[in-house]
């Protein structure tokens, strides 16, 4: 039998281009709103015009900097793809290792109640464990040639933070804001302890899962810099 494979399909991605983008807006929309509040309570004409430079200069970087990730993301979008053949499923994707599981390690195939499709290995390896999402070509087929190789757990729920994870960002984002803005000092200890605990608990997650993301090993040595950092403003701000 010839191997079968499945690719996203493209005519899908600007929908999910767009809700990624309206998530995306509408966190970065709150958190400068926040900011600007905060900001802008006791200031002055002059600091008044230099916030609005310095806002309007961020939209721009922030627009540029979307600019380049959709594009990387379309890219990577467009690279996945999900071959059954006689003896396993395999997982391709740019940005991301390889994943292989034989049909004789599967040990569940779920189907999330948001059509997702989730096909688990005999460990809880991210290296075995295949994620497919609803945007997939020939969906009906697909569903179809899996229920042959194991049958389908249907109506799996989707767990919370699967479902809100973009707003997970907001817990990283929003301390390191009171660390580095705001001025009073039960706030700033505060939101150092928890951007610590925060990027310590990211840092090992991504020694973890190293292996499986191509690009997380560049990144590490970046987490040890920031909670360096995070800790050098706390201090000085507590003992001023």
């Amino acid at each position: 039998m010839e191997p079968l494979q499945f690719k996203l399909d493209p005519l899908q991605y600007p929908a999910l281009q767009k809700k990624m983008l309206i998530r995306s807006v509408s966190l970065v929309t709150i958190l400068l709103i926040a900011l600007s509040v905060y900001t802008m309570r006791d200031a002055n004409n002059n600091d008044v015009t230099f916030w609005v430079g310095y806002l309007i200069f961020m939209i721009l970087l922030y627009s540029f900097l979307m600019s380049r990730a959709f594009k990387k993301r379309r890219k990577i979008y467009e690279s996945y793809s999900i071959t059954i053949g006689e003896q396993g499923i395999t997982r391709k994707q740019d940005k991301w290792a390889d994943l292989y599981i034989p049909l004789t390690e599967i040990t569940a195939i779920e189907k999330k109640t948001n059509g997702n499709f989730v096909i688990k290995g005999i460990s809880n390896d991210p290296l075995k464990k295949i994620n497919i999402i609803k945007q997939i070509e020939d969906y009906e087929r697909l569903e179809e040639v899996l229920a042959n190789i194991k049958p389908i757990t249907l109506n799996v729920k989707t767990l919370w933070w699967e479902k809100y994870s973009f707003l997970l960002s907001l817990i990283i984002v929003i301390p390191l804001l009171g660390v580095y803005v705001v001025d009073n000092k039960i706030v700033v200890g505060i939101s150092a302890a928890i951007s610590v605990a925060t990027l310590v608990y990211i840092f090992f997650n991504i020694l973890k899962y190293r292996n499986s993301v191509k690009s997380l090993k560049r990144s590490l040595w970046t987490i040890p810099l920031i909670i360096i950092s995070v800790l050098v403003v706390a201090y000085f701000k507590l003992i001023a």
